[in-house]
């Protein structure tokens, strides 16, 4: 199996778990929406909430069907082989892997704080009018402007994972250069 393949396998991997993660939340989000009239005065905002989560949940069904069919694609996108692979072999190197998990935590950041990101939008425009946001907006700004950086260092991952890589080579490179000598631990 190739580079392009193990990512791909691991974007389609990504879109099962958030299937999965829209599955196991629905019991709760049903329970909380069939008894939004026990809830009393603030009935509606919680009604506002359950619909940002709508949103979040539909938003999160959308990218995990994007992920599903565009896994490849995606995989090619984001891809680079190393040098030291051999086209003709088909092995994959240690770099590569390296570069394959690079790229899995790069798209793991950015498909679970899209949805987080979603959500707290629509939950900002949800919110009825009389009710006053006060401490809560600013946990929300706070929370959105963390998702907004998962997504920037996901995606700075996944496309520049290739650097990183190089980069981590060069540092386990520079300490091969010490004598034994001279290393008191050796």
């Amino acid at each position: 199996m190739d580079g392009i393949a193990w990512t791909a396998t691991a974007i389609r991997l990504m879109a099962v778990w958030l299937v999965v993660e829209v599955l196991l939340g629905l019991p709760g989000f049903l329970t909380n929406w069939f008894s939004t009239a026990d809830f009393g005065e603030q009935a509606r905002f919680i009604s506002a909430a359950l619909r940002a989560n709508v949103v979040s949940q539909v938003a999160a069904l959308a990218l995990a069907a994007l992920l599903w069919f565009q896994s490849a694609n995606l995989a090619r996108q984001v891809w680079v082989p190393h040098l030291e692979q051999s086209l003709t072999t088909g092995h994959v190197s240690a770099g590569d892997l390296q570069q394959a998990v690079v790229i899995g935590v790069g798209a793991y950041l950015v498909v679970f704080g899209l949805p987080n990101l979603i959500e707290l939008v629509a939950s900002y425009y949800a919110i009825p009018a009389g009710f006053e946001a006060g401490q809560e907006f600013s946990g929300r700004v706070a929370r959105a402007v963390g998702a907004a950086i998962q997504i920037a260092a996901g995606l700075g991952m996944a496309f520049g994972s290739h650097g990183i890589v190089n980069l981590l080579r060069r540092v386990r490179s520079s300490g091969r250069d010490i004598d034994a000598e001279d290393d008191p631990d050796a």
